[in-house]
């Protein structure tokens, strides 16, 4: 474990740290507390779409471009271990992604129950869970393309579509549930959660891996 998060600290400083895992769970925290006055614990869906924003815009700083071919991974090339290292930030990227997300989505979930715990019946439990396998399947999704983007304004165009269309695309299909009503079913969504979040890690891993032996390859 310790070897994870060692790799995982060469791209992810100390003050993206504070802000990703400290921060943005606050501000995201504070802003459903208030939310929930005017809507309902539904809100939790727009809180998702904050997450998926933060995520996106926050990697530029950690681990843009290193699929494309215009990443180097300069020292990592030096050293017969590089590869592993590549290999345990990357997958430490992803675990750290997801517990992030599930410590907001619990931080919320306990912000509904003791703020409108009359409101908050068992289905949105369920759309909790839903939500954290979609975020982090579309957040996944979205980093496997917009990583591929070194400009930063570039990336904020493509970063930003991306979300925009991820987002509309939850909301759609989520914001169609009704606790009451059962508008639609959850439980689909929840498969396509879990799908994605087991199957797009692994090939993003595996872009990442095979651009890293590309870069011994140049001029060949």
């Amino acid at each position: 474990m310790k070897n994870y998060w060692k790799a995982y600290n060469t791209f992810a400083c100390r003050i993206y740290c504070l802000v990703m895992f400290i921060a943005v769970p606050l501000f995201i925290w504070g802003l459903h507390f208030v939310m929930l006055q005017l809507i309902s614990p539904i809100d939790i869906l727009n809180m998702a779409l904050y997450e998926i924003v933060f995520i996106t815009f926050g990697d530029y700083f950690t681990f843009n471009g290193i699929p494309s071919k215009e990443y180097n991974f300069g020292l990592l090339r030096c050293t017969l271990k590089g590869r592993e290292y590549i290999r345990h930030s990357i997958i430490a990227d992803e675990v750290v992604r997801f517990l992030h997300i599930v410590l907001v989505s619990v931080g919320c979930a306990l912000i509904s129950i003791a703020t409108v715990p009359c409101d908050f019946v068992h289905e949105y439990l369920l759309m909790h869970i839903t939500l954290v396998f979609l975020v982090y399947g579309a957040s996944t999704f979205s980093l496997m393309i917009a990583r591929h983007v070194t400009s930063f304004m570039s990336y904020l165009g493509v970063a930003g579509l991306l979300n925009m269309v991820l987002g509309v695309v939850i909301a759609v299909g989520i914001g169609l549930f009704h606790a009451e009503l059962q508008l639609i079913s959850l439980y689909p969504w929840l498969i396509v959660g879990i799908a994605t979040s087991l199957i797009l890690p692994v090939i993003s891993n595996k872009i990442i891996i095979k651009n890293y032996n590309r870069c011994f390859m140049e001029g060949k």
